[in-house]
């Protein structure tokens, strides 16, 4: 049994924008059981509430889904989850209901003892900020390789395609976007590591055609206080 709440506020909004407070409670159940040593199979509910009370918005979420996780061997691994959801959505005066898919894939492998990868295959709802759901379609693969003891190598890359749900009439929030990530990780001490990374982002609106380009570089440093 789980429950999430997630209560986002947005401090100094002007109303220029249209970012508004919204809310999202999430309650799951999840029953497995181990068929063999290396493969267990389960069975998730969930339910899931929406709102954005200045967009006059809610929307309420059911799902079903069935989940078998196996290891292939001592390095490779995977698991796959299928169901339907069921949502209602309001906004204003509209209001709609639709049915769909979700899924979840996941297969991880290490490679030797220095590297290992992972591919990310989901549809699922996401909340936005501007007080409607968008059924999401995203690919994420991650790679990682250790140079040596102290210096870490990462790749990170995802595709989404955000859809809004039918009748929703805000079109506006289809579009799709990716982006890829390398990192370069350095463990200077046990509490202390630097992290230097490149992001590129594309993004591409559905309706109107448009698209934008971003490009970042960050660097970061942590401490880690371990206890004794």
């Amino acid at each position: 049994l789980d429950y999430t709440l997630y209560d986002v506020t947005y401090v100094g909004d002007s109303g220029q924008n249209t970012l508004v407070d919204n809310d999202t409670q999430s309650v799951s159940v999840t029953l497995d059981r181990s068929m063999t040593k290396r493969t267990q199979v389960g069975i998730i509910g969930r339910y899931s509430e929406y709102e954005a009370p200045d967009a006059d918005a809610e929307t309420t979420n059911y799902s079903l889904t069935g989940r078998i996780d196996h290891n292939f061997s001592k390095t490779l691994s995977s698991s796959i989850e299928l169901g339907m959801r069921n949502t209602d959505s309001r906004r204003r005066s509209q209001e709609n209901q639709s049915t769909s898919s979700v899924f979840r894939a996941r297969i991880t492998q290490n490679i030797f003892e220095a590297s290992s990868y992972q591919l990310l295959l989901e549809r699922r709802l996401l909340p936005t900020s501007t007080g409607s759901v968008v059924e999401s379609d995203r690919i994420n693969l991650r790679f990682r390789h250790r140079i040596k003891p102290t210096l870490t190598f990462s790749l990170s890359g995802r595709y989404f395609r955000n859809e809004t749900l039918e009748g929703d009439g805000t079109s506006s929030r289809d579009r799709w976007y990716y982006y890829i990530r390398p990192i370069l990780t350095k463990n200077l001490t046990r509490n202390w590591k630097v992290d230097g990374a490149y992001s590129y982002r594309r993004q591409k609106r559905k309706t109107d055609n448009q698209s934008a380009d971003s490009n970042s570089v960050y660097l970061n440093v942590t401490y880690a206080w371990l206890l004794r």
